[in-house]
């Protein structure tokens, strides 16, 4: 849903989901049972973790369909969650390498830093990502036709995953948020407030810090181990195009607004160069933030300014394509 109403909207981010469920609920093909086959792995009901919700998986040796667990880590650790752990804790490490060379002064504020070094960040930065790719890349996996393989698996960490965006949601909801969308490991909310006037959060610092204080740790009691929440950031006049298409302002204390675009014409590879430049400019002139508040009357006229110039624009780009003004 697009929201541009007065009240911000907040984005609700989950840290790395996928491996965060892989670790939490120890999902691998060496680690599963099916329902009415682990008696015969000597597996009882007390060795099991929580069955994804509302997943139904085909045996194929019997071809019905039947739950699907996994075995705790004190009896079996699978091999990707250890793998995802591990890289977790080094990808940490790279972390704390970018905070250590790129920080201009120490932990004080004060006293500048004596070991910053760009050239050093930047390979930590390079350390990082490359680990995170490998971290995300391993839940691809298991929708492949390789020795770790396993759909049943796959569609375990889709489920739980789905279980938990549906969590935040509801918590949201009950709250009196407007939910504007999700994403693959995302909520979308404006929070508007309950019918009895608490939860309204009108302005970006009032959702700021009510996201960070309140609302990312409460919903993060509901989640296992390491499966977190994360605040990522609050948004004026958010406006969804398409499924994963978004425009809005955003917003982050002690930053300037900036108009942001998520896989729109403006920022995808694949978009022709005269379509991306009239598409930026079109968005932009709607898009523009008034220099003060305004009252309703000014503001009125201002919204009819702003789409006269964006007619008056596409117009003009119109009239280059029609007169062949393009290389």
């Amino acid at each position: 849903r697009s929201w541009l109403g007065d009240v911000p909207g907040i984005w609700l981010d989950f840290a790395g989901l996928c491996r965060s469920v892989i670790i939490a609920h120890n999902i691998f093909p060496y680690s599963k049972g099916l329902a009415g086959e682990m008696a015969l792995r000597g597996v009882t009901m007390d060795m099991v973790k929580d069955c994804p919700p509302g997943l139904l998986v085909t045996n194929p040796r019997t071809g019905k369909k039947v739950r699907v667990f996994f075995i705790k880590e004190e009896y079996h650790v699978g091999l990707m969650a250890l793998t995802e752990i591990e890289i977790t804790k080094r990808r940490n490490v790279a972390k704390k390498l970018i905070d250590h060379f790129k920080r201009d002064t120490l932990e004080d504020g004060v006293t500048i830093n004596p070991h910053k070094n760009m050239n050093q960040a930047e390979v930590a930065t390079k350390r990082s990502d490359g680990l995170k790719l490998v971290a995300n890349s391993l839940y691809g996996t298991l929708g492949t036709k390789s020795n770790n393989g396993d759909m049943h698996c796959a569609a375990s960490v889709t489920s739980f995953s789905r279980h938990y965006i549906g969590q935040v949601s509801e918590a949201a909801q009950k709250k009196g948020a407007y939910l504007l969308g999700g994403d693959t490991d995302s909520v979308f909310a404006a929070f508007i407030g309950d019918k009895d006037g608490n939860h309204r959060y009108a302005t970006t610092l009032e959702a700021e810090r009510a996201a960070q204080d309140i609302l990312v740790p409460e919903f993060n009691t509901m989640f296992p181990y390491p499966v977190k929440l994360d605040f990522e950031k609050t948004m004026k006049y958010f406006v969804a195009t398409a499924k994963k298409r978004y425009i809005f302002w955003f917003c982050l204390k002690g930053e300037k607004p900036r108009l942001s675009f998520k896989g729109s014409e403006m920022v995808r590879r694949d978009s022709l160069e005269f379509t991306r430049k009239t598409m930026d400019t079109f968005i932009r002139i709607l898009q523009e933030l008034p220099p003060r508040e305004l009252s309703p009357e000014e503001d009125a006229v201002w919204v009819k300014e702003r789409k006269a110039k964006a007619v008056e624009h596409i117009r003009e780009a119109a009239r280059i394509l029609l007169t062949g003004q393009l290389s």
